[in-house]
């Protein structure tokens, strides 16, 4: 076998092991970009887990000392139960949650709010008082057997 025609072969050897190494080590940052990325999320998941937990904590004792409104108190943990690590045993036994919401989803906020006019403001005032009267017994249970929960959440 000609001289030249093992140099081409060693050439080739080294030049697809080189390849084959710098492929490798890409890989190898990509993965370590992806685990660090994914311990990030993972971190971020349990901060936001555990700021849901003491907001619900918060919002619910304020509604129970009477410093909250029963539709905003609802409304407000509603939106954050799903942070919560609850079963469906526990998330079904907060439904009350779910309905207050679904009852009052149709009634403006913030700006909307602002530019109704007084009728329809009424109007919607009646709505959520008797939302108020029709949930407030379910809704005080929930909450009270909520923070009941929380302490296992933390």
């Amino acid at each position: 076998m000609p001289f030249w025609l093992v140099i081409l072969a060693v050439s080739i050897v080294v030049i697809l092991s080189a390849v084959a190494f710098y492929m490798h080590w890409l890989l190898y940052q990509k993965r370590q970009k992806t685990r660090q990325s994914q311990r990030e999320q993972a971190e971020a998941l349990v901060e936001k887990k555990k700021k849901a937990v003491q907001s619900v904590d918060i919002i619910g004792r304020s509604y129970l000392s009477k410093q909250v409104e029963m539709v905003e108190a609802s409304l407000r943990i509603q939106r954050l139960l799903d942070y919560l690590d609850l079963d469906e045993t526990q998330r079904s036994e907060l439904k009350v949650f779910d309905e207050v919401a679904a009852q009052i989803a149709h009634v403006p906020i913030l700006e909307e709010w602002k530019a109704l006019d007084k009728k329809s403001r009424a109007t919607h005032r009646q709505t959520l008082e008797r939302v108020e009267r029709e949930f407030e017994d379910f809704v005080k249970d929930a909450t009270t057997h909520l923070l009941t929960m929380l302490p296992k959440q933390r």
